[in-house]
């Protein structure tokens, strides 16, 4: 399930590198782009709904986004499978200053440092604190 919340996490945050190829694109393309990245964070951010309705992971999102978003993110509220609900947090993703994006990048790491560390004992894994 951890591993399960940083891949999703992952697909939101590297999706903002379609926007770094936007100079070379017309503005028709850079929008398409641009709503093809918030239909991807919508997908996400719906799964990661349901990944956090689990209690042990909560902690792994707090970690990874920003207190507005996570506050946003709460907002949103259990079971919601309509997609039109996560539009807003998905542009609001998907313009999120640079500073912001990196300290997300680099806690979605150091999440995958965390996975990294942890062993295995037979068929259990045994997660580091």
């Amino acid at each position: 399930q951890l591993n399960g919340v940083f891949v999703l996490t992952k697909v939101i945050v590297f999706g903002w590198n379609v926007s770094g190829t936007a100079n070379r694109r017309n503005s028709t393309e850079e929008g398409e782009e641009k709503e093809e990245c918030i239909q991807v964070n919508m997908q996400a951010l719906r799964a990661l709904r349901l990944v956090f309705s689990l209690e042990r992971n909560r902690r792994s999102f707090k970690r990874v986004f920003p207190p507005s978003i996570f506050e946003r993110f709460i907002e949103i509220g259990q079971y919601q499978r309509e997609l039109s609900k996560y539009r807003a947090l998905a542009t609001l993703l998907a313009a999120l200053p640079s500073d912001k994006q990196t300290s997300m990048r680099k806690a979605v790491s150091d999440m995958r440092a965390d996975l990294d560390s942890d062993r295995r004992v037979r068929d259990y894994l045994l997660l580091g604190e």
